[in-house]
């Protein structure tokens, strides 16, 4: 069996964890992408509440009302944390993803390089092979001719 031969079932393995990673990251990369948006509505909420909030108080408020919007806006600081530490983790995880894919895909075109090599040295084999029987059959003509 030619080496070339021998690589087609590496390329193809190859290949396939290539597509594998390649699925995995566009999964990734489509939860990022709403992960970002949940934080960016949050923050622009937590925005609107804070400017709405200071144009009610700035003709003064109650105490408890005060009290609530504060209690409030610490809910909405944590939960704006909390999604942008996932997202921070998603991120990661895409990065680690994206390097995984990376390594992936320079194997797959290594094996494709390597297998084209291996076939173009076939291929000089081959046409080394067709000539020397040309050859020997010019010369075994030229032997009977004399």
């Amino acid at each position: 069996m030619s080496k070339t031969k021998r690589l087609i079932p590496i390329q193809k393995y190859g290949k396939h964890l290539e597509q594998e990673a390649a699925q995995r990251l566009q999964l990734l990369s489509k939860r990022v992408k709403q992960q970002q948006e949940k934080v960016t509505q949050l923050q622009l909420y937590s925005e609107e509440y804070r400017s709405n909030f200071s144009s009610i108080g700035a003709g003064g408020m109650d105490m408890s009302l005060v009290q609530n919007y504060r209690n409030f806006q610490s809910q909405l600081d944590a939960l704006l944390h909390t999604q942008q530490s996932q997202l921070n983790l998603l991120l990661e995880e895409y990065r680690q993803h994206l390097a995984l894919w990376a390594t992936q895909y320079r194997k797959v075109r290594m094996y494709e390089q390597l297998a084209e090599k291996y076939s173009l040295i076939d291929l000089k084999r081959q046409q080394l092979i067709e000539q020397k029987a040309s050859d020997d059959r010019v010369s075994a003509s030229h032997d009977t001719n004399e």
